[in-house]
């Protein structure tokens, strides 16, 4: 298993992209052999929602659309200028597709894109980043890479991997296996005191599973000690100094509305590393 199609999406509204992601995106490519779809979301004036999301009435309202076209059309412009640029640099295939939306998107054009490519990158400092991301990984049922938009590549020196025992978990590891193929360390970690699940329980078939992909890791137990599970894998994380974390996503929807578990709840809005979800 590797990686051999990756989707990044790309917002140009209202700011221009961070160039961050996009070499990121291109590193990661190049080092997996991986072919990398640009998805550029631009503002679009015929799509309906503009005049019932804006309404007719409100003074000036053609002057503001006019000017919100205006600038993601350059940003979208000078992104593809950068994304070829990125692509001669590194010798990865892109493919370019310009998705028309509002300027309230629609989070459903990515998702359906993610379904059929092997990982997404979703950068995490989008206006709208939760809601995009929350679809992504919980509908599209492939991983998806949460990268800090001021992250301009990826380092695989230290990978560290949370795991319960639980479906969500063994999901992520296993959408992970490239990754932790190519990192220089993997450290694997279980809170205790958590779950009652995981009492008891030993990982005599998690190094058998990753002996056979030829993948060493070093096994942590982690006790919660009062704290809540972000703070838990935060201290880990950063007591390890690791480079990415891979956690399977807890949650399910309801009508758009996410209840997300402690762990994934905390990581999407407040975590500065790398981490890759699965669902």
């Amino acid at each position: 298993m590797t990686y051999r199609d990756i989707l990044l999406p790309v917002l140009t509204y209202p700011d221009p992209p961070s160039p961050g992601p996009i070499g990121a995106a291109f590193g990661l490519a190049k080092q997996f052999d991986a072919s990398l779809t640009a998805m550029l979301l631009d503002l679009d004036a015929h799509r309906s929602a503009w005049p019932s999301s804006l309404g007719t009435s409100i003074a000036g309202i053609s002057d503001l659309i006019g000017g919100a076209l205006a600038q993601s059309h350059a940003n979208s412009r000078e992104t593809v200028k950068k994304i070829e640029a990125e692509a001669s640099r590194s010798q990865v295939i892109v493919n370019v597709v310009h998705e028309p939306t509002t300027i309230f998107p629609s989070a459903s054009p990515i998702v359906e894109r993610a379904r059929l490519h092997d990982l997404t990158i979703m950068p995490t400092t989008w206006g709208f980043e939760r809601w995009f991301s929350e679809a992504v990984i919980f509908g599209s049922g492939s991983p998806v890479l949460l990268l800090p938009d001021e992250r301009n590549s990826l380092s695989l020196d230290i990978v560290v991997v949370a795991w319960d025992f639980s479906l969500a978990a063994a999901r992520a590891l296993r959408a992970s296996l490239p990754l932790l193929s190519a990192a220089g360390k993997v450290r694997i970690f279980t809170v205790a005191n958590e779950k009652e699940s995981t009492a008891g329980r030993t990982i005599d078939d998690l190094q058998r599973h990753l002996s056979a992909h030829k993948v060493p890791f070093i096994f942590d137990e982690v006790d919660i000690a009062g704290r809540n599970i972000g703070d838990a894998f935060r201290t880990y994380t950063q007591s390890t100094r690791a480079d990415m974390l891979v956690m399977g996503a807890f949650g399910h929807s309801r009508v758009r509305e996410f209840v997300l578990g402690g762990a994934t709840q905390s990581m999407l809005t407040n975590s500065n590393l790398p981490v890759l979800l699965a669902h």
